[in-house]
């Protein structure tokens, strides 16, 4: 997912309509890599991470500030930082990916979307309730991409 942050949202529903978008475009990215998966390990971690960007599309779809001014204002986030320095795979079909290519294509993404509500995040700072539903969107992204990078460790270090 690459996040034009030079773009300007002028209101909340652009804000929210961006992120549903992208929260798609992650879907069906992971579902494809699913379809192509040639373990059944590596279909399942790609269906979960489909099963989790449909929640948070949903989640951006009935978002209304009652349901999180109770969350968590102590927020924690994940990040082993594996995938940060290796480059992001683009010369070749998704089809012609290792799994392990797969899954940096995956982190990256979820680096991406980190970065996207933590801009929102920004963005809404002056609304507790908004600033506190963006930032639990970066905890959730977060904790996927950490997830993401211990799969990849494991494979790596299984070498």
């Amino acid at each position: 997912m690459k996040t034009n942050f030079s773009v300007q949202f002028k209101t909340l529903e652009e804000s929210l309509n961006y992120a549903i978008k992208q929260e798609e475009i992650a879907a069906n990215l992971y579902e494809h890599l699913a379809k192509i998966a040639k373990t059944v390990q590596a279909r399942e971690e790609f269906l979960n991470l489909v099963k989790m960007e449909k929640v948070h599309k949903k989640s951006l779809e009935s978002f209304s500030f009652e349901s999180y001014d109770n969350r968590t204002k102590n927020h924690v986030y994940f990040n082993l930082g594996t995938t940060d320095a290796l480059v992001e795979p683009t010369n070749k079909e998704l089809s012609e990916l290792s799994f392990t290519d797969s899954l940096i294509l995956a982190a990256k993404r979820e680096h991406a979307a980190v970065l996207m509500y933590q801009k929102f995040a920004d963005m809404y700072s002056d609304d507790e309730n908004l600033k506190n539903f963006f930032l639990n969107m970066v905890e959730e992204e977060s904790r996927h991409k950490y997830d993401i990078e211990s799969k990849y460790e494991d494979i790596i270090n299984e070498r």
